[in-house]
């Protein structure tokens, strides 16, 4: 029996050295990215025409931001901060409010959240002054 849990460390072990480790993705990260997935191909099967581009970087002297989706549509620009929560959604000041209601007791459950709203007039703000430095 511990012949056999020495042999399969060895094993680990020459598998760890040898292989690169996934990187850790949260389930809150899969579930998010599923909801932008889930929002960019409901996006560009009705409005065809529009062109996405998905997390953008915005890295300046001013600070970095990342926005979930770029849109042209019409010759305008739109950007998205996609969110996928449930239950009931309230503004409370500078945060979002999650009202969850437990299926199973019945109890409401809260959670506080940065406002999406601040963080997506952020990273506008900094692509603004980033395209208007390069472009003049």
């Amino acid at each position: 029996m511990w012949l056999k849990k020495l042999f399969k460390t060895i094993k680990n072990g020459i598998t760890r050295f040898f292989y690169k480790p996934l990187p850790f993705v949260s389930e809150e990260k899969v579930f998010g990215n599923f909801g932008e997935d889930n929002f960019v191909y409901l996006l560009s099967k009705h409005l065809s025409s529009c062109e996405i581009k998905r997390n953008v970087l915005v890295n300046t002297p001013e600070g970095n931001a990342e926005i979930d989706c770029l849109i042209f549509y019409c010759g305008r620009l739109f950007a998205v901060e996609v969110k996928r929560w449930k239950g009931k959604i309230v503004e409370d000041g500078e945060f979002i409010l999650q009202l969850k209601t437990d299926k199973w007791t019945g109890e409401v459950h809260r959670k506080k959240y940065k406002s999406p709203f601040k963080q997506l007039n952020r990273a506008v703000y900094l692509l603004k002054n980033n395209l208007i430095r390069i472009y003049g």
